[in-house]
């Protein structure tokens, strides 16, 4: 059980008012420390679990409450005694949210339900066979994943304590006749996978109904020990969202790039090429991929549009753009995607095919692109 305390850390100047947080939270898991799968021992019998959590972010008329529940990861850090490092990633409902008459202020928190990540570092201070005393500092954040906009976010900083109680404790020997034969053993499998996903985003608040993101992955690489996935492939989107605004002739389109009506399919898509590593548990993958864009030419409307704005000289109101510049180059260039696979078969067994549905956040470099849910298989090679 942990009691948290700190504040945000504002987005924009548009960003609601916070005063002092105050948030609690519970924590259900297992140590894993006799655990048989090789996940467990490779990774050192790391905890896992769910984490629930309620926080106050003291302007309740604005912001209100967060309701959140996460899987998480918690292990030793580079094995310094009484140190752990805390991951978790899932979803959290609000009570407020941003609303064009009601609650106009509020340009954080759009939808009901948001992404939520946690990142903290807990240090133990007291311990027993059965209870756990603990102090923490971390990080929150919460957002929707550019479904709709605004989208600025929460980000909090807090400090925490925590007691951890201990049931069915049992003692661990750290080099049991199991984990000195599992030392001796090597595993390496070569894969090739493929993925399709659905997903959806918007453009700008003014063009704020979300649509189709379609997408197709191959991927091929290396999965070490049961527990370490490397990979390496490609990937094709297609934006309904890019499509509509070219047939339609947007702004833009009419004055600035009208050669994209000439073929409206091709400037709404985006080829990549990305690498990528993966945590396996068990039938759980946590994965995170960094990729290029190879093609992607829709996305300089995308950031004009996106973060146009408007201003008046002589009582004469006009339309700015955003300035194409390195940050601008950043995002058109790399991409980034994070979230979580669940596997029909567990990866601890010797399985020629497998197959997983995932959810993901994907984004141009740090800034979210669009959510996506996909279906995909795994083919095992040589089993060493």
């Amino acid at each position: 059980m942990e009691l948290l305390g700190g504040n945000t850390i504002p987005s924009s100047d548009t960003s609601p008012k916070t005063k002092y947080e105050r948030g609690f939270m519970v924590h259900f898991g297992n140590t894993n420390a006799n655990s048989d799968q090789n996940w467990a021992y490779q990774l050192g019998f790391p905890s896992t679990g769910i984490t629930l959590g309620l926080i106050d972010y003291g302007n309740p008329s604005r912001i209100g409450y967060s309701i959140s529940a996460m899987p998480f990861l918690e292990t030793n850090v580079l094995k310094i005694k009484n140190l752990f490092l805390n991951g978790g990633l899932g979803l959290s409902f609000f009570t407020k949210k941003n609303d064009p008459i009601d609650n106009p202020l509020n340009e954080a928190i759009t939808t009901d339900i948001n992404w939520v990540c946690r990142l903290f570092l807990h240090y133990r201070l007291f311990t027993s066979n059965k209870i756990n005393w603990r102090i923490g500092l971390g990080y929150l954040h919460q957002s929707n994943g550019h479904y709709k906009l605004p989208n600025d976010g929460l980000n909090s900083i807090f400090l925490s304590t925590s007691v951890q109680l201990n049931y069915k404790s049992k003692i661990i020997l750290s080099a049991s006749e199991n984990n000195r034969a599992r030392e001796k053993e090597t595993y390496r499998n070569t894969f090739v996978s493929l993925r399709t996903g659905y997903g959806l985003n918007v453009l700008s608040k003014e063009i704020n109904s979300p649509k189709a993101v379609y997408s197709i992955g191959f991927s091929f690489g290396k999965i070490y020990n049961k527990t370490f996935k490397y990979s390496a492939g490609f990937y094709y989107r297609f934006y309904q969202q890019y499509h509509y605004y070219i047939v339609s002739e947007g702004e833009l389109i009419k004055n600035e790039y009208y050669h994209f009506k000439e073929n409206p399919f091709q400037y709404a898509t985006n080829l990549g090429a990305f690498i990528g590593a993966e945590i396996l548990l068990s039938h759980v993958g946590v994965e995170l991929n960094l990729g290029y864009n190879i093609y992607k030419p829709f996305y300089v409307i995308d950031r004009k549009v996106g973060q146009a704005f408007t201003y008046t000289i002589d009582g004469v109101e006009y339309t700015g753009y955003a300035d194409l510049n390195f940050e601008y180059h950043l995002k058109q260039n790399i991409s980034s995607r994070i979230g979580l696979k669940y596997y029909l078969f567990s990866n601890n067994n010797n399985q020629y095919y497998n197959f997983f549905i995932g959810a993901h956040l994907n984004a141009n470099f740090w800034q979210a692109d669009f959510n996506e849910i996909s279906l995909g298989i795994v083919y095992n090679f040589n089993k060493k």
